[in-house]
C-alpha cells in the first residue's frame, strides 16, 4: 500500500480503490477455501469474513492486514492445491512467493510454513504420500520464507539499534535493554495468562454478533463477557479437532502456532491480530 503515498498528500480515492480490490481478492479466496470443506456454506462464510466489523475497519485504514488477508487466503489455497498434487508444480510456484510475501508483510506468516509441514507429515503418516515427497515439499515451501524472515528480523533489529528504540525481537525475548512495555517485569506465565484472556476475548468479539465492544480490561477473567467467550472458545477447539482429524489442512494446523505467538504477545489491538483467523473460526 505504501507506494500510493509517494505522490505527496494521502490519495484517498486511490487508496479506497486499492482496498476494494484487496477486499474482493479476500472474498474470492475465502470462498475458494471454505468450498473445499463446506461447499454449502462457502458464500455465507466468505461474506461474513469480509463483512466483519474488524475487517471493514482494517480496509478503511492503511494497515498491513489489508494486504496480509488476501495474500494469506490465496496462500492457503495454493498450499491446498499443492497438497492435492493434481496441478503439477503450479501450486508450488504460487505458494513459495506468496509465503515469502506474507512473511515480509508480517513475520507471523512464517507459521503457515509450519502448518503446511504438519499437513505433509500427517498425510505421509496416513500413507497417502511418500515421506520423501512430504519432506521435500515442506522444505521447498519453508526454506525461502525462513530466509526472508531472517532478513526482516535482522533489518528490524538493525534499524531499532540505529534509532535507539526497541525491535520486535526485543519484545519477543523480553529484553530489558530496550523496554517496549512492562511485560518483561512479569513472569512469563503471567504474561501468557494475560495474553490468553485478551485472545479469548478477541475470538468472542470477532465471531459473536454485536459483541465487538463487549470486553473487560486486559487480564480480567471475571468480566461477565467471559461467560460467553470461554465456552465459545471451548466449542471452537472441539470443532478444530474434528476438522484436523477428518482432513488435515494447512490453515487449521497453523492455528496452534499462530495463536501461541499472540498469547505470548499480549498486546490488545482490537481484534487485528486474530482477524486473519476469521474464515477458520466462522
Amino acid at each position: 500500500i505504501s507506494p500510493v503515498y509517494l505522490g505527496g498528500d494521502p490519495p484517498f480515492l486511490l487508496l479506497s480503490a486499492v482496498h476494494a480490490v484487496l477486499a474482493c481478492m479476500y472474498l474470492l479466496g475465502c470462498h475458494a477455501w471454505v468450498k473445499r470443506h463446506a461447499p454449502e456454506a462457502a458464500l455465507p462464510i466468505a461474506l461474513m469474513a469480509v463483512g466483519n466489523v474488524v475487517v471493514l475497519a482494517i480496509l478503511r485504514r492503511a494497515l498491513s492486514e489489508a494486504v496480509f488477508l488476501p495474500v494469506m487466503v490465496w496462500l492457503i489455497n495454493a498450499l491446498a492445491a499443492l497438497h492435492n498434487g493434481r496441478a503439477g508444480l503450479r501450486p508450488l510456484l504460487a505458494a513459495v512467493p506468496l509465503l515469502v510475501l506474507l512473511v515480509l508483510i508480517r513475520q507471523a506468516g512464517i507459521f503457515f510454513a509450519a502448518g503446511f509441514a504438519l499437513q505433509m507429515l500427517a498425510t505421509a503418516r496416513r500413507g497417502q504420500l511418500s515421506w520423501a515427497r512430504a519432506f521435500s515439499l515442506g522444505i521447498a515451501v519453508a526454506a525461502p520464507a525462513c530466509l526472508a524472515l531472517l532478513a526482516v528480523v535482522a533489518f528490524d533489529h538493525w534499524r531499532a539499534a540505529q534509532e535507539n528504540t526497541f525491535s520486535n525481537l526485543d519484545i519477543l525475548v523480553r529484553s530489558p535493554a530496550q523496554v517496549a512495555a512492562d511485560y518483561h517485569r512479569q513472569p512469563v506465565l503471567s504474561q501468557c495468562l494475560e495474553g490468553l484472556q485478551v485472545r479469548v476475548s478477541e475470538v468472542g468479539r470477532l465471531t459473536l454478533p454485536g459483541m465487538f465492544n463487549a470486553y473487560g480490561r486486559d487480564g480480567d477473567w471475571l468480566n461477565p463477557n467471559m461467560l460467553l467467550y470461554v465456552p465459545l472458545c471451548g466449542l471452537l477447539v472441539l470443532g478444530w479437532l474434528r476438522l484436523v482429524r477428518r482432513r488435515p489442512d494447512a490453515f487449521a494446523l497453523t492455528l496452534p502456532f499462530y495463536a501461541a505467538l499472540y498469547v505470548y504477545w499480549p498486546f490488545n489491538q482490537s481484534g487485528r491480530y486474530f482477524a486473519p483467523l476469521l474464515p477458520l473460526l466462522l
